[in-house]
């Protein structure tokens, strides 16, 4: 894994955060409340949640095809070799 994804991880994290607190710099929006509501808490949760999870799977399914390239690569030139051997036609090299 390349450093830039982990950049991007840690960026991501970033933003959750900063949704979470509230922003003290200004006026908000609907007036003298500047806490988040338990609605928008769980949102964003969830929203984090999700991407975490999409992010380990695309991780492991990344990780296993490094691992099992060669394998993998086998497995499918030996199948083009059988469907080739039965049709009578030239394998690929």
């Amino acid at each position: 894994m390349k450093k830039s994804h982990f950049i991007v991880l840690f960026n991501k994290k970033d933003v959750f955060d900063a949704q979470k607190r509230p922003q003290l710099d200004g006026f908000p929006p609907d007036g003298a409340n500047t806490t988040l509501s338990s609605d928008a808490t769980s949102s964003l949760s969830l929203i984090k949640a999700k991407f975490l999870s999409h992010l380990t799977r695309k991780i492991y399914q990344h990780t296993v095809s490094l691992l099992y390239r060669d394998t993998f690569e086998a497995s499918v030139m030996d199948s083009i070799s059988e469907i080739a051997a039965k049709k009578g036609a030239v394998t690929p090299m």
